[in-house]
């Protein structure tokens, strides 16, 4: 972390600190947002799996399964990308 020297720099000492806090907090909650979204992609599978089980068990039409596939895809390509970038 850089230093500033003399009486009139404190402020900007202070200021780097904060800066320097704030950083490795966001670090954290990019961390943790990582986490999160790997749980979700785990468990949004779940929720893919069980829809190919409605679908098979004739509970849903083609139609809804076809249109819920959609959704679904492009559900778990944009968690896939939010994780891609919280690393």
């Amino acid at each position: 972390m850089p230093q500033f020297n003399g009486e009139t720099n404190k402020s900007a000492n202070g200021l780097i600190r904060l800066a320097c806090m704030f950083i490795d907090e966001w670090r954290n909650r990019r961390t943790s947002r990582r986490q999160y979204l790997e749980e979700f992609i785990v468990e949004f599978g779940t929720v893919k799996m069980l829809i190919g089980v409605c679908k098979e068990l004739e509970q849903i039409t083609n139609s809804t399964a076809a249109q819920m596939a959609v959704l679904t895809e492009s559900i778990g390509r944009q968690a896939t990308a939010w994780k891609k970038t919280a690393q």
